[in-house]
């Protein structure tokens, strides 16, 4: 890990920003759509909006936490 260049600690966070961001707003979506239940109405979106957003930002989600997995462990060479 020492002979690692510091850049590519960096390119490697920032890697991670977009899944940090969708998984914010996964759990943002999911309690807007429980207090919509809950109250009657959402904060700033009302249930159908956010169940629609969930929706959006899920399978988005995953394809990050793949790729970022990958990242991680590193792809296994071809020969």
């Amino acid at each position: 890990m020492d002979s690692v260049p510091k850049e590519a600690y960096w390119i490697g966070m920032a890697g991670v920003v977009p899944y940090m961001a969708t998984s914010l707003s996964t759990v943002y979506a999911a309690w807007e759509i429980n207090h919509a239940a809950t109250t009657g109405n959402g904060l700033f979106l009302n249930e159908k909006s956010a169940e629609l957003m969930l929706h959006i930002i899920e399978p988005i989600q995953v394809a990050y936490g793949a790729a970022v997995r990958v990242e991680r462990i590193g792809m296994p060479e071809m020969h």
